[in-house]
């Protein structure tokens, strides 16, 4: 069972990195390392008309082994004034609310989800920030600058940005606009079929992820159920062919419970039937005492 699920995320995974790069987009751009499908590095262009625009970020997608029927963890890398940097953050895309997530979405939904949400207000949300609007164009300024020091300089990464004259709406703008829609419902604790991971996610502080001046160290991942299978090698093993994204399930409708038909009053006869054996049933018991009165009275046992 663990080795077929971990077989479905693979093969899952490659599907997405094709997508990528058959179908790349000049406001984001996301690959798996080199050594591990399951870390993906993303870079994203601040949404246009706020004050991230201009500016260039860099992050983590932490897929899980179960995926895609488990959502990934996101990490922002660059400061960037809304979300924490090297800290798990908590969006209704993320694995803090998996009971919004779909099997059906992909890492392109993700980054698209992630963009949108920038301009959003935190809300207490955790690994959220509320920096004002000219703290954010600052740091939006200063990111294009940043260095990632296993991808090197991220305004390298993510191709040329092409001038549209009105904005591309987006094929899951639908999805993404009830995904804010979940994002403003009160913050719940997290809910997951591991506690014990989740804590831990939640947990995590700025010591979660090495700062961008030293070295990015190997974080704990989720255990894979299967061996260990680089990027490289599980692209070339895959079939050329793009899959197909996985259905979503229908929710089939609940059978109604038929309601019982009530129960008919007894009829009045019943009630007088029941009376009528009572009085004979009171007759008979006086009958028979009688009878035993006589009975001893004869053999001289009662002297009247």
């Amino acid at each position: 069972m663990a080795a077929s699920i971990g077989n479905t995320a693979i093969k899952r995974i490659r599907a997405d990195v094709r997508e990528m790069m058959t179908d790349p987009s000049d406001q984001y751009y996301a690959a798996p390392l080199e050594n591990n499908m399951f870390d993906w590095h993303f870079t994203i262009r601040g949404p246009r008309d706020t004050e991230f625009e201009g500016g260039i970020f860099h992050g983590r997608i932490l897929l899980p082994s179960e995926y895609p029927f488990k959502p990934p963890n996101i990490i922002l890398l660059t400061p960037n004034g809304r979300f924490e940097v090297k800290k798990k953050i908590c969006l209704s895309i993320s694995a803090y609310h998996p009971e919004h997530w779909q099997p059906a979405w992909g890492v392109r939904l993700i980054l698209e989800a992630l963009i949108s949400f920038m301009p959003t207000k935190g809300e207490g949300a955790i690994g959220a920030l509320d920096f004002t609007a000219e703290e954010r164009k600052k740091l939006a300024q200063e990111s294009v600058h940043w260095t990632c020091p296993q991808c090197g300089e991220i305004k390298g990464l993510i191709p040329e940005e092409t001038k549209h004259d009105k904005p591309v709406e987006s094929k899951y703008a639908s999805q993404i606009a009830q995904l804010h829609i979940h994002n403003m419902e009160p913050t719940t604790s997290p809910t997951t079929s591991d506690p014990e991971s989740m804590t831990k996610n939640s947990d995590e502080g700025s010591d979660a992820i090495p700062s961008s001046e030293a070295a990015v160290e190997e974080q704990e991942l989720p255990s894979l159920p299967t061996p260990a299978v680089s990027t490289s090698e599980a692209l070339s093993n895959s079939n050329p062919k793009p899959q197909q994204p996985l259905a979503r399930a229908a929710s089939a409708p609940l059978p109604t419970t038929p309601t019982a038909a009530p129960t008919p009053a007894a009829p009045q006869s019943d009630a007088i039937d029941n009376i009528l054996q009572g009085i004979a049933s009171a007759l008979l018991v006086a009958f028979l005492a009688m009878v035993y009165k006589k009975l001893l009275q004869w053999n001289g046992y009662i002297v009247d």
